[in-house]
């Protein structure tokens, strides 16, 4: 989808997954961020999001082999990050792992 980060770091936990990621801007949207024009680039991200939401969950769950309960995005400009945030189902338990 264009440039990428120049960092990312992903954190798998129990009941999320998080990616860290550093240095997201395009050179356009610095543009903008530099004109004070920050209402424009989050209209654009958060669309491009709600765009490949279906493919990123589906990448996920097919890693993880777990459904994705929700799925969340932001940016913060300083400094340059974005988050993405996977909330992960809760396991089925096994009822045979309940008893004595």
């Amino acid at each position: 989808y264009g440039r990428g980060p120049t960092k990312a770091k992903t954190y798998v936990h129990e009941d999320y997954i998080l990616c860290l990621l550093e240095d997201v801007f395009t050179p356009a949207e610095r543009t903008l961020v530099g004109a004070g024009n920050t209402e424009q680039v989050e209209a654009s991200r958060r669309a491009f999001q709600e765009a490949v939401a279906p493919e990123f969950i589906a990448i996920v769950e097919e890693t993880v082999a777990r459904k994705v309960r929700a799925f969340m995005s932001q940016i913060h400009y300083d400094p340059e990050m974005s988050a993405e945030l996977f909330i992960l189902e809760p396991r089925l338990t096994d009822p045979e792992s309940d008893r004595e």
